[in-house]
């Protein structure tokens, strides 16, 4: 599952290196690429959600990816920085945590597993 924060208005590259607009035609889907990224990884796709979605939000201009794994119980927070993802933090269990590019909430782990 993936749920993505929406960038702000304006022009927007696409993967294929276009220029686009939130400006769309009759019947065409909006084109937005996503500030913030969070996938929840499943046993089932979480090799495609990290090798082949991570290199895909790079090529998009994604900003920040957090890969939560119900699992393992943690949160990886990653910021893409000239064109690579630096590691903000792997978080687990039941960690109180402020991170990007939500560094103002705080986000109690413990909730998310129970």
């Amino acid at each position: 599952m993936t749920c993505a924060w929406p960038r702000r208005s304006g022009p927007i590259a696409s993967s294929g290196g276009a220029v686009a607009s939130l400006a769309r035609g009759a019947g065409e889907p909006f084109r937005v690429v996503p500030d913030w990224v969070c996938e929840v990884l499943s046993p089932s796709d979480r090799l495609y959600g990290v090798r082949v979605k991570r290199r895909f939000y790079v090529e998009i201009g994604v900003s920040f990816v957090w890969y939560v794994d119900p699992l393992a119980r943690t949160l990886s927070v990653s910021r893409l920085h000239a064109g690579r993802w630096l590691e903000l933090g792997v978080h687990a269990e039941d960690e109180r945590v402020r991170t990007e590019p939500f560094a103002e909430l705080e986000l109690d782990l413990g909730e998310w597993w129970s």
